[in-house]
């Protein structure tokens, strides 16, 4: 459950400067699961910042962020699947920092650049230690969105590391009835003797709208970690398929079934298995309302 509540207003009646904040609360497995290693204090916290913006153009926001990384959202109605891809959950979904974002006047370019402290990091930061990323994205309403984002600074597999780590995707629609997206997430870990390892996510999912209130998803992901970056042995090579049901009650309401499942190769002290998961069949039902 999320609970927000935004505000924003003039500076002055002279200026074209807006001054604002936006506050969220959340509760549930998303909290307990992404939040864990936070303070206390910090867990329940969605986003929680202040911005600036003028000419309609410019904003500057500090505070904790919502990631500029990746398309899919914690919150479930706005995301394609009942769960959230092996790519979402391999990159951050908020950030404590700097943010200066640009929007061009017909609002189909947008680029900001980031000042983060860390890797999915709020109450844990790393002294004097800022990473920075960007993000630039190309859309069309209702027709495409290209997107690029990145990230360089500290490893959260390790502090003394550095890593660079790239996103990019594409989402067409074809109509109302189709569309789709493919995703392409490229990390790099840079150790301090200077050795590089590499690990990569494709996924691609289409949708297709059966009627105006049903819909279906599939999708495919694939996560490699040949070198064990992430210290997990079934992240090492996996394949992942999903199919998703959506029923539209109203605008507020979604019910959506999804049976998720894996191929594993896992790599347990260099030994190579193969593995097929179960069936993991979820049933959630989706809120939004504002």
């Amino acid at each position: 459950m999320l609970l927000k509540i935004n505000h924003e207003q003039p500076l002055s009646k002279e200026l074209p400067i807006i001054w604002g904040f936006n506050s969220g609360l959340m509760f549930g497995t998303y909290a307990d699961q992404n939040l864990v290693a936070e303070n206390a204090r910090f867990q329940n916290f969605y986003e929680l910042n202040a911005y600036v913006k003028w000419n309609d153009k410019f904003k500057f926001e500090y505070g904790i962020l919502p990631s500029h990384i990746g398309f899919e959202s914690p919150i479930g109605k706005e995301s394609w699947a009942a769960t959230r891809s092996i790519l979402a959950d391999n990159s951050p979904y908020y950030e404590y920092g700097y943010r200066l974002s640009y929007t061009s006047k017909s609002g189909n370019i947008k680029a900001n650049l980031n000042a983060v402290k860390g890797w999915q990091n709020i109450s844990n930061p790393i002294p004097g230690r800022y990473a920075i990323g960007h993000q630039i994205t190309v859309s069309e309403k209702d027709e495409f969105t290209i997107n690029s984002s990145s990230y360089f600074g500290v490893s959260p597999s390790d502090p003394k590391n550095q890593r660079f780590f790239h996103n990019f995707y594409a989402q067409f629609y074809f109509g109302d009835r189709i569309a789709w997206i493919l995703g392409f997430d490229n990390g790099i870990e840079i150790y301090p003797n200077g050795t590089r390892e590499q690990y990569h996510t494709p996924v691609g999912i289409v949708k297709y709208a059966i009627s105006k209130n049903i819909g279906v998803t599939g999708r495919y992901e694939y996560f490699n970690d040949a070198h064990l970056i992430f210290n997990m042995a079934d992240l090492y090579n996996v394949h992942g398929y999903s199919v998703n049901a959506d029923f539209t009650i109203n605008k507020q309401w979604l019910l959506r079934v999804e049976n998720r499942w894996f191929v594993i190769t896992n790599n347990t002290k260099g030994v190579e298995t193969d593995y097929r998961s179960p069936f993991y069949p979820k049933l959630i039902l989706c809120a939004q309302i504002k």
